[in-house]
């Protein structure tokens, strides 16, 4: 394929070459965390060769920091000497161990990558598949003329879109013409956009505040259901892995926030005796649902780590599902055992959690880490005795609260 858009206008190669270098900004970003890798590697390091400071395995810390310092120093370099010149007929891309060059009719095109929590860059095509893409930084400082010189390179993604367009135009399943066909497109993203906001509300929700309790269990309950029967009604105009590219809109947080969503409760609130049901139902319901999206997805099967990854989601839909409603479900009387608290601990990560381990009680034949409430944790000694009640589940899978004595 050629690059349509190779040649460039007479009156404005005048304005070439033009050299770009990464914004004030991001350099003083980028040169203010080299420094920090150099300085902090370099403390690390005279750390570690000075006597008595009882480190311990300072050949290891040694490493460390001077790894950290290198680090800084390539960084500095990198960020001093990258830069993009671009002539009017070519593009050169300076980098701290290389420098490139290709022509602009060497180039199929450009395209938009958007990365997950990354600035976004551009990458240019070339014709040859051999050759390695062209990857520019959108942290530059530019210009108009250097979106001219973009604009001027075949834009892949809009082609990219135009062609689904069209396929969706000419879809007779999808409406009797091509306007009603492209309204519903418009349709089924306004809808996507509303049901995938409701499942980011709604799993948030249950997460952060559970109340409401057993209505947010519910909704989070149905709403990947509720995704597959939007595609299987739409025929084919979602989709559940999509490109940013990609015209059709995509449901795919109507299946994971729930996911997370339920999960999170069920490990915040459940302690199960045995798991080894809760497990082999999770896999059953993953598989189920992995079958039911496969069915209303044609274009996901082709796709090997989105399967895996929807397995992955499934079975935690299915784990948390279950257990949440295991527990709701449950209206048969406890039975209540006094337990030693063998030790405490407080785990500090993204967030805090309070941890007893608890001595063998009923059917539980060793001691076991639990999870408990700040309240309960500051209220039981090490040394002390806890409270827990056995329940035998609404689904037979025995569960246990633990509490404080009275």
């Amino acid at each position: 394929m050629k690059n349509t858009g190779s040649a460039f206008p007479s009156h404005l190669q005048a304005s070439y070459p033009r050299e770009y270098r990464l914004s004030l900004s991001w350099r003083l970003i980028a040169l203010s965390l080299a420094i920090i890798l150099i300085v902090g590697g370099m403390a690390g390091a005279l750390l570690t060769t000075l006597e008595g400071q009882g480190l311990g395995n300072s050949p290891i810390l040694l490493v460390v920091a001077l790894i950290l310092s290198a680090m800084g120093v390539f960084l500095l370099i990198d960020v001093l000497k990258y830069k993009i010149v671009l002539q009017h007929d070519a593009i050169e891309v300076h980098k701290m161990f290389s420098s490139r060059r290709l022509l602009r009719s060497q180039l199929q095109g450009r395209r938009l990558v958007r990365r997950h929590n990354a600035p976004e860059e551009i990458f240019l095509i070339p014709l040859d598949p051999q050759e390695k893409k062209i990857q520019i930084a959108r942290m530059l400082n530019t210009d108009a003329a250097f979106q001219s010189w973009m604009d001027g390179i075949t834009d892949l993604d809009a082609q990219e879109q135009q062609k689904q367009l069209d396929e969706i135009a000419a879809d007779s399943n999808l409406g009797s013409s091509k306007a009603e066909r492209l309204q519903r497109l418009e349709t089924a993203k306004r809808h996507a956009k509303l049901a995938n906001g409701a499942a980011l509300v709604f799993s948030f929700w249950l997460i952060v505040f559970p109340e409401p309790y057993d209505l947010l269990v519910l909704f989070n309950l149905i709403l990947p259901w509720l995704a597959l029967l939007m595609m299987k009604l739409a025929n084919g105009m979602y989709q559940l892995d999509a490109k940013p590219t990609d015209v059709k809109p995509n449901l795919a947080l109507m299946i994971i926030m729930p996911c997370v969503a339920l999960m999170s409760r069920s490990m915040a609130n459940i302690n199960l005796v045995n798991h080894s049901a809760a497990l082999l139902t999770a896999l059953a319901c993953g598989l189920v649902l992995l079958t039911l999206g496969l069915l209303v997805d044609r274009a996901l099967r082709s796709k090997f780590v989105m399967i895996l990854f929807m397995v992955v989601m499934f079975c935690v839909y299915g784990y948390g599902g279950v257990t949440l409603v295991n527990v709701r479900l449950d209206h048969a009387a406890t039975t209540s055992y006094q337990v030693q608290v063998l030790s405490k601990r407080i785990s500090n990560g993204k967030s805090t959690s309070y941890h007893l381990q608890l001595a063998p009680w009923g059917p539980i034949r060793q001691s076991e880490d639990v999870t408990v409430d700040s309240t309960i944790f500051r209220s039981i000694a090490a040394g002390g005795m806890a409270c827990v009640d056995l329940h035998r589940g609404g689904l037979h899978m025995p569960w246990y609260v633990v509490s404080t004595c009275p």
